[in-house]
């Protein structure tokens, strides 16, 4: 949790936007996920896939995405 104090920081935090919009632009971000996932997906989707995985695999889905990521 983050504290804001007074209107000026709490505009400047939200002004700041999604932190994962600074990938979706990087080739090489679009390149890894496309290597691994087979299909275009935004960082976001990723991250949704990775924990719909773990959830219905558990444990096995993680080990099956550190060997696919991290070789």
């Amino acid at each position: 949790m983050k504290r804001v104090w007074g209107l000026k920081q709490a505009r400047l935090l939200l002004q700041r936007g999604d932190p994962l919009d600074a990938l979706k632009g990087s080739s090489e971000v679009r390149q890894g996920i496309r290597a691994i996932f087979g299909e275009e997906l935004s960082p976001a989707q990723v991250v949704e896939r990775i924990i719909a995985d773990v959830r219905e695999d558990g444990d096995a889905a993680l080990v099956c995405y550190t060997k696919t990521i991290s070789g």
